[in-house]
C-alpha cells in the first residue's frame, strides 16, 4: 500500500474537492507514513491504520483532531468517507503512482531541534537569485512543510524570494500528537524558528544585500518575536493577518482546550463562535505560546521605523481584527496601516495583500 492517489470529494452536491494522497511504509520504524495535499497545501498524517486483510485504511491529519479518512482498497481504487466538521462526504479515488509525488516524512518520538549549521539547510529559493534584493518570506501555520511556493511569481524576475523554514519543517517529530509535545517544548521551538529567521537576515545582510521580510498569520508572530528579542537588521518588514495582543478568549481555548473560534462583529462587538474542528495539542501549543506575548508592551522600546505596513483583515474570523489600541501602538509608532474591508483570513494571505506589501517595502528601500 504505497504511492500516490487522486481522491475527490463531492461537496454539497456541487464543487469537487480533490485531495492527492501519498503514503508509505517505513521498513526501520514498521509503519505507515503519509501526507495528503488539497488548495495546495501539504499536511501530514498521523495514526494511519492499515488493515491487509479487510483491505482499510484510516488516518487524520496533524493540524486537525476531527479531520479523519475512512477509506476502502479494492484493487487499488478508493473509495469511502472524509469526515470535517462532523460532517461526512464521500470520496472516490485511484493509484495514479506508484513513487510519492510529494516527499513523504517519517519520524519517531520527539527531540529538540538543532539548527543545522549549513544554512542552505534552512530555506527553500525561487526568482531572481542574483537580484541585490531579496524577499524572506514567513509562512503561516504551523505546517510541516513549505506552502504557497507560488505567491510570489509576479516578483521572480526582480526578487531572490527565500522561503523561511521554521522548526517544525527541519523537525519533523514537533507535530506528531503521539510525541506529546508539551507548552514548555512549544515556546522553545518558536525560539528556534526566531532564530532561523535572525540567521537568514544576518547571512544575506552580509552578502550586501537588501532585505525585505514579509510574514502571515503563524509567520507574523515569529517576525514581531524576532524584533522583541533582537531588534531590526533587516532594510524593511511588512506583516499580514497578525495581532499584536491576542485576544484572551481564542488564546485561552487554544492552550487549554484546541478549541478554534471564528470571529465576527456586531455593533462594535465581537461575537466568539466555537469551530467544529479542534486544533491537534502540539499546533495549538506552538499558536498559543507565541501568541500569550503582548507585542505592544514587548515591542514599545524597539524601533518599528522600518516596520513599513502592517495589514489585517476587518472580517478576520481566525485571529480577529486590530482592536483600538493596537492601532493606536502601531500609530504612535508611524506604521502604515492596511485595513481589507471586505477581507477574512485566507484572504489576507493572498497574492494580491503580498504585492501590496511588497510594493511597499520596495518604495522604501528606493526612497533615497
Amino acid at each position: 500500500m504505497q504511492g500516490t492517489w487522486k481522491l475527490s470529494q463531492v461537496k454539497d452536491d456541487k464543487a469537487q474537492k480533490e485531495f492527492i494522497l501519498n503514503l508509505k511504509y517505513s521498513d526501520t520504524l514498521h509503519r505507515y507514513f503519509g501526507n495528503v495535499s488539497v488548495y495546495g497545501s501539504i499536511t501530514t498524517l498521523d495514526t494511519i491504520e492499515f488493515d491487509n486483510e479487510a483491505k482499510t485504511i484510516s488516518f487524520s491529519s496533524h493540524i486537525r483532531n476531527r479531520d479523519v479518512f475512512n477509506l476502502n482498497i479494492i484493487n487499488e481504487k478508493i473509495q469511502g468517507t472524509f469526515t470535517s466538521n462532523n460532517k461526512n462526504f464521500q470520496l472516490t479515488g485511484f493509484k495514479i503512482a506508484d513513487a510519492n509525488s510529494n516527499p513523504v516524512l517519517e519520524y519517531g518520538k520527539y527531540k529538540p531541534t538543532k539548527i543545522p549549521e549549513n544554512l542552505n539547510e534552512l530555506y527553500l529559493e525561487t526568482g531572481n537569485v542574483n537580484s541585490e534584493i531579496v524577499l524572506l518570506y514567513v509562512q503561516g501555520g504551523p505546517f510541516d512543510k513549505i506552502q504557497n511556493i507560488n505567491e510570489f511569481d509576479s516578483w521572480k524576475n526582480d526578487l531572490h524570494i527565500v522561503l523561511v523554514k521554521q522548526a517544525q519543517i527541519i523537525n519533523p517529530t514537533i507535530l506528531p500528537p503521539e510525541n506529546n509535545l508539551s507548552y514548555e517544548d512549544a515556546l522553545n521551538e518558536n525560539l528556534v524558528s526566531v532564530e532561523i529567521l535572525k540567521k537568514l537576515i544576518t547571512y544575506f545582510k552580509k552578502q550586501n544585500k537588501l532585505v525585505l521580510v514579509y510574514g502571515v498569520s503563524f509567520g507574523a508572530w515569529i517576525i514581531q518575536k524576532y524584533v522583541a528579542e533582537f531588534g531590526n537588521e533587516a532594510d524593511a518588514i511588512s506583516i499580514s493577518a497578525g495581532r499584536l495582543d491576542m485576544d484572551s478568549k481564542i488564546l485561552q481555548a487554544t492552550k487549554s482546550n484546541q478549541k478554534a473560534y471564528d470571529v465576527s462583529y456586531k455593533n462594535g462587538q465581537r461575537i466568539y463562535t466555537e469551530m467544529q474542528f479542534s486544533y491537534s495539542k502540539p499546533t495549538a501549543y506552538l499558536l498559543s505560546s507565541i501568541n500569550s506575548e503582548n507585542f505592544t508592551e514587548t515591542l514599545n522600546d524597539r524601533d518599528l521605523s522600518k516596520l513599513v505596513l502592517y495589514q489585517y483583515g476587518k472580517k478576520d474570523g481566525t485571529v480577529g481584527r486590530l482592536d483600538d489600541n493596537e492601532i493606536a501602538f502601531l500609530q504612535s509608532k508611524n506604521v502604515e496601516i492596511e485595513a481589507c474591508r471586505k477581507c477574512y483570513h485566507r484572504q489576507m494571505l493572498s497574492a494580491k495583500m503580498a504585492d501590496k506589501a511588497i510594493e511597499k517595502m520596495m518604495k522604501f528601500v528606493n526612497r533615497k
